[in-house]
């Protein structure tokens, strides 16, 4: 008997026909004023960002808006990008009225488009801890 792992498709997508068996594909139906206020909001920020990289800390790469500190983290070794909760993920929650996972959808997204980070998956900085903790114990 196979188990069926239920999925919650996010608002404003709708699964793929390059969805298979195996891997689930999400695409954009439309996209609404909230959609493109949200991408406005991010990209303000993304033309504000300075880079920094930390030598103690190999395959990080922090970025940081004047006034705001970091606002990003990758970690490129366990594919994770931090998000700032103050200055992003909260702004998406209560201007745009979007759950975790539409975040997560919609920053991967922005962040593949324009920065052609693939694999980096975004998680709120409240969250990074059990992350990181779950991503040191899987590579263990």
């Amino acid at each position: 008997m196979e188990k069926q792992i239920e999925f919650t498709i996010p608002q404003g997508y709708k699964k793929s026909d390059k969805s298979t068996d195996e891997k689930l594909v999400f695409e954009l139906i439309e996209e609404k004023n909230i959609k493109k206020e949200a991408r406005e909001f991010l990209f303000d920020i993304f033309n504000k960002m300075k880079v920094r990289v930390d030598p103690n800390c190999p395959g990080h790469v922090y970025y940081n808006v004047d006034g705001m500190g970091t606002v990003f983290e990758a970690d490129f070794r366990f594919e994770y990008l931090r998000v700032s909760y103050e200055h992003i993920w909260s702004v998406f929650v209560s201007r745009f009225s979007m759950t975790d996972s539409e975040i997560q959808f919609f920053i991967k997204d922005m962040v593949k488009k324009t920065f052609n980070w693939k694999d980096l998956r975004p998680v709120s900085d409240i969250n990074v801890c059990e992350v990181l903790l779950k991503a040191t114990l899987d590579w263990e």
